[in-house]
């Protein structure tokens, strides 16, 4: 995953990561979203390269289904074996405009002070 100047808003929802192909799957915690990906906090771990189904659960709605590629995994701390796993999007989907939108629109009524602030 290339590092740039994206936007990364924070977030934390649940996702269901599987590798491709799907032999088992395990769970973790969507940290932030950008424009070309997502980075994971979780107990599971991929070598970079994997593809992977993910599926992306949002209070309220259906859960969108997206697809990637690890790209960079990092061991977050030793007392609980967690590791950040950042995954590139394999293209730009409607579904992930979907969750791009919702982070967007979670963390404006998150921090708003006051309902004008609102946007979304």
């Amino acid at each position: 995953m290339k590092k740039s100047a994206d936007r990364r808003t924070e977030t934390e929802l649940y996702v269901k990561v599987t590798p491709l192909p799907p032999l088992f799957a395990f769970w973790g915690v969507v940290c932030n979203a950008s424009e070309r990906g997502l980075l994971i906090r979780s107990t599971g771990s991929l070598p970079s390269g994997t593809v992977v189904d993910m599926e992306v659960f949002m209070p309220g709605i259906d859960p969108c289904l997206l697809k990637g590629t690890v790209r960079r995994v990092a061991k977050l701390s030793e007392p609980d074996e967690r590791f950040g796993i950042g995954v590139e999007l394999t293209g730009r989907s409607l579904e992930y405009d979907r969750l791009l939108k919702f982070v967007d629109c979670h963390v404006h009524i998150t921090y708003a002070t006051s309902m004008q602030d609102v946007l979304c």
